[in-house]
């Protein structure tokens, strides 16, 4: 009986031995590849892709070899204008764009409108540029792969060349908004009044305004009364010299860590069918020009009040004549900007047409200031209203 037993357990211990060989030899282990294969779609090079006049284009790919077994793989497109595939770096964008639409098979039909917008948006952003040409161009394209269950796995395939891609601007059927208005806790009545923006003078698609803001004061924006927009609804906040200390405030306002008196821009354009708001601003700044202070070629700054419950105040006139008055706007020209008061009604008018000599000339006697050598021009954006004394 032993000597059966010591068998027994001797073969037991060879079996054993062999399972464990097996187990080491066959068993396929997870490996992430340096490339896996895009394949270029048929008649790629003979072939102009009007991607306007088209329903989609079909892409194929080899599955990554993940070390022997296939795994949940999910495929992103990236498109770019050549065939580098560039990341962003310094001041300089990236040269490619991410597809949105994802896919989970080897076979991924894009979207030929879905497409044709992205190469729009990739093409004004690598040039810099608010036109497309239509031009038919060579477009670069590869796939990203992602195991779904394993993080850091990402891989890229090969790059395919589409010699002929006629990508084609459509204007969408939206325009820019014609008003635009602010609302905030030191503005008129807090949080109940809506001031409307003035628009830039020959430059659809901008406004601007002038507002004071406490420290940690918020505020948002609309393109109507009650229409209450925040700081995600803004595509790029530019705060000019880190004045203002903006950030995103409670309930998504837009918030100044700083305190004082700023002047509000915002640039409306339309990309994509959809409006994207660029918000710009600076520390306000209210100049006298013109005749009443020497000429045209002088600025004379206004004082600001401590808040939104005082008045700005101009300098003493030093000559006779028409009052030129403007606020300093970003990218603006001074004549772009000016504003007068409604003599009959002490209301602030501001520009909106176009003023080849003076308003007088234009609007007649009701809106063009005659002051007089000493006195000085009282305002207040808060309320509307001015006076000359």
């Amino acid at each position: 009986m032993k000597k059966l037993n010591i068998l027994v357990t001797l073969l037991m211990g060879a079996l054993l031995i062999t399972s464990c060989d097996s187990d080491r030899d066959d068993n396929p282990t997870y490996t992430l590849p340096a490339s896996f294969t895009l394949n270029v779609p048929a008649n790629a090079d003979n072939n102009v892709y009007d991607l306007i006049n088209s329903s989609s284009i079909t892409f194929t790919v080899n599955q990554p070899d993940y070390g022997g077994f296939p795994l949940p793989t999910n495929y992103t497109m990236q498109v770019s204008m050549d065939s580098t595939f560039t990341d962003a770096k310094d001041d300089k964008v990236a040269n490619y764009i991410e597809l949105p639409t994802p896919f989970t098979s080897i076979t991924m039909s894009i979207k030929a409108s879905e497409l044709n917008e992205q190469i729009i948006a990739l093409y004004e952003s690598v040039k810099n540029t608010d036109s497309y040409d239509n031009q038919v161009r060579p477009m670069y394209v590869r796939a990203k792969a992602t195991v779904s269950t394993i993080s850091n796995s990402i891989v890229y395939s090969n790059v395919v060349k589409l010699p002929n891609v006629l990508a084609t601007y459509k204007a969408p059927d939206i325009s820019l908004p014609t008003d635009m208005y602010v609302v905030g806790g030191s503005i008129g009545d807090s949080w109940k009044t809506w001031q409307k923006m003035t628009p830039v003078f020959n430059s659809a698609g901008q406004f601007y305004t002038v507002v004071y803001m406490p420290a940690n004061g918020e505020f948002k924006f609309g393109t109507k009364e009650n229409d209450y927009n925040g700081a995600s609804a803004i595509k790029t906040i530019t705060d000019t010299n880190n004045a203002a200390g903006i950030s995103a405030g409670s309930d998504d306002n837009i918030k100044f860590a700083n305190a004082g008196w700023y002047v509000l821009k915002f640039v409306d354009k339309i990309k994509g069918g959809k409006i994207q708001y660029e918000l710009i601003v600076d520390k306000a700044v209210v100049n006298i020009t013109g005749t009443t202070v020497g000429n045209f070629d002088t600025a004379v700054p206004c004082t600001a009040p401590a808040d939104q419950t005082g008045e700005w105040v101009s300098q003493p006139f030093t000559a006779a004549g028409e009052v030129r008055a403007y606020v300093k706007v970003p990218g603006a020209d001074w004549w772009s900007t000016e504003f007068t008061m409604q003599i009959s009604t002490g209301n602030i008018r501001f520009r909106v047409e176009d003023i080849p000599n003076n308003w007088m000339e234009t609007l007649g006697a009701d809106y063009s200031i005659q002051a007089k050598v000493g006195q000085k021009l009282y305002f207040s954006f808060d309320t509307g209203k001015a006076s000359l004394k």
